[in-house]
């Protein structure tokens, strides 16, 4: 069952972060929504300034870790002369259709939260080829 208690904490962390009308969530705590995600500068070129991400929170959130999210369909980075769909974009039948990819992790040995997995994200958004 979901730490819902925890959840809620966490929330408000996002919402200061990242501004409280940028983050929606469902009420059972299934998703998070955070929009107008800015992308970092970095070396890597992306076809968007900012995204949104709709992170999927785990039935077992306590015991098991966040490790999907999806992002704008249209989310490309530039890799040599050409756009390019990012890498470790999974093939989710849900997302199909629905304006976005499925971007997925695999879980690591020790728990990830909700937290931990934002700066996973910002990670990943350095440049997502060397991650």
């Amino acid at each position: 069952m979901r730490n819902l208690k925890r959840l809620e904490v966490e929330i408000r962390i996002l919402e200061r972060l990242f501004g409280i009308h940028n983050v929606s969530y469902a009420d059972d705590g299934s998703w998070i929504k955070i929009s107008n995600y800015k992308l970092p500068r970095t070396e890597c070129e992306y076809s968007l300034d900012s995204i949104t991400l709709q992170i999927i929170i785990p039935k077992e959130y306590d015991n098991a870790s966040v490790t999907e999210v999806y992002v704008d369909s249209d989310l490309r980075i530039r890799k040599k002369n050409r756009f390019v769909t990012p890498p470790h974009i999974g093939n989710e039948q849900d997302a199909i259709g629905k304006g976005y990819l499925w971007l997925c992790f695999h879980p690591a040995e020790e728990f990830i939260g909700l937290l931990d997995f934002i700066n996973i994200l910002k990670t990943y958004f350095t440049n997502p080829f060397k991650y």
